[in-house]
């Protein structure tokens, strides 16, 4: 292990002022970040992600796999927007890949199993892997090391879902957490946690949910 420490996150920082009528506005931008620390607390390098792009950007996780390539989730403003970009351990940028709806999407968390491959979940507002049923739906991403989609797949009933978390075992196979106030899955009481595992190949495996005011957060 190499010990080493990487940090994401995002700055509001102000760029500018608008004059409307008698009164001076000041102007102000989000973008993201990325820090490599080493074992001791010394910076190695740091990655800005849209500074000076007139849009904001917002890192929202980070995860690092076996060979020590980094990989950061967030999404920028530009039609809400998610992102997820590979850097080396030199923090030379690999890959990015975007994605997303003409509606709100939002992503929650990131985790890389065994093989290298990356998954994000999060919500949506659209269709982002499956049917969208007219309230916000939850979802998971899957990519491969070389950036290309291996899994997407929505989480919709008639209310609202959303995928808090999401980790991944020694066989590859993805576990989904959230909160419903629909009948998702067919259950039969509204409003609930649930966790759904899913295999990349055959899709959802089995899920279980709890019922009552219950809403889950993350998953490990």
């Amino acid at each position: 292990a190499t010990d080493n420490v990487y940090v994401t996150g995002y700055t509001r920082e102000r760029v500018g002022s608008k004059i409307f009528g008698y009164y001076t506005v000041p102007q102000y931008e989000n973008h993201a970040w990325v820090i490599k620390y080493d074992k001791d607390g010394n910076e190695k390098w740091i990655e800005n992600i849209g500074k000076g792009n007139n849009q904001n950007e917002f890192s929202t996780g980070i995860a690092v796999d076996s060979k020590n390539n980094i990989y950061v989730t967030g999404k920028t403003d530009a039609f809400n927007k998610i992102w997820l970009r590979k850097y080396n351990d030199d923090g030379k940028k690999q890959w990015e890949e975007v994605f997303g709806t003409l509606q709100l999407d939002r992503n929650y968390d990131i985790t890389v199993d065994q093989l290298d491959n990356v998954y994000i979940s999060g919500d949506t507002y659209g269709n982002l892997g499956g049917d969208y049923k007219g309230s916000l739906d939850a979802w998971v991403v899957g990519y491969n090391s070389n950036g290309t989609e291996i899994l997407s797949y929505q989480f919709a009933s008639e209310g609202d879902e959303r995928a808090h978390g999401v980790a991944v075992d020694s066989q590859q196979n993805i576990y989904v957490t959230g909160s419903s106030d629909g009948k998702l899955f067919n259950n039969a009481i509204g409003g609930s946690a649930w966790v759904a595992k899913l295999n990349p190949i055959f899709g959802i495996d089995r899920w279980w949910a709890t019922a009552g005011e219950d809403a889950s957060i993350n998953t490990t």
